[in-house]
């Protein structure tokens, strides 16, 4: 696979998928359009990205030409922690954007970005939700 070398350095996560082949992007409910985003603005600065995950890319075989991004507020959602449990004992790298520092979804990460502090008893939607806009200022730094 050829790789492309952007002059004047490294920018955004450039640096941490420049050897990886395949990068998955992946969200659930809220998380879904800023997986899509993220997954969009690599496959725009020129890597291969997908934000559909198939538990095929996530096997063993692929462990080093595949990357896994999972974004998710509260870091409970059952089939995203089985998506990264699965990535993890494979021994593909993870990097996940979660409120909850004591979700699996974190626990089994290769990076766990911990944004906030996720409550599971707190839910008014009457009060601003700032956990999706910083995964992407994050994401843009």
């Amino acid at each position: 696979m050829k790789k492309r070398y952007p002059q004047g350095g490294y920018h955004n996560c450039q640096v941490v998928v420049l050897l990886m082949g395949t990068i998955l992007v992946f969200g659930m409910g809220f998380s879904a359009p800023i997986a899509d985003y993220i997954s969009q603005r690599l496959t725009l600065n020129g890597f291969c990205t997908m934000s559909v995950v198939h538990m095929e890319m996530l096997d063993a075989s692929f462990q080093d030409s595949t990357f896994l991004i999972v974004i998710s507020n509260s870091g409970i959602t059952t089939r995203l922690e089985e998506v990264v449990e699965t990535a993890k004992n494979n021994h593909i790298d993870i990097i996940t954007f979660t409120g909850n520092e004591k979700s699996k979804i974190s626990q089994y990460s290769t990076l766990p970005i911990i944004i906030g502090h996720y409550n599971p008893f707190y839910h008014d939607n009457l009060v601003p939700n700032a956990f999706f806009g910083q995964v992407l200022i994050i994401f843009e730094s």
